[in-house]
């Protein structure tokens, strides 16, 4: 096997998980799921795009903050930094 995570993640380079290593999920829902939602689906539409660029993080960010302008779920409420 090769060391290609480092040490750290070498759990993950290994081909045999355990039932409990498979059955793992995240536990939590996220914050905003409406906002990331959308923000999910313009960035596969822009990364499909022949004319797009690579997507940064300051462009995820730009796009977050006007689709949560457009959201009506956030309507009224304070854009998160």
């Amino acid at each position: 096997m090769s060391d290609y995570l480092g040490a750290k993640w070498a759990h993950l380079d290994r081909e045999e998980l355990s039932k409990y290593e498979r059955t793992l999920t995240r536990l939590r829902e996220p914050e905003y799921k409406e906002l990331e939602e959308a923000l999910a689906e313009w960035q596969l539409r822009y990364d499909r795009h022949p004319d797009s660029g690579s997507t940064t993080g300051e462009l995820l960010r730009i796009k977050a903050t006007e689709l949560w302008g457009k959201l009506p779920v956030y309507s009224g409420q304070p854009c998160p930094s």
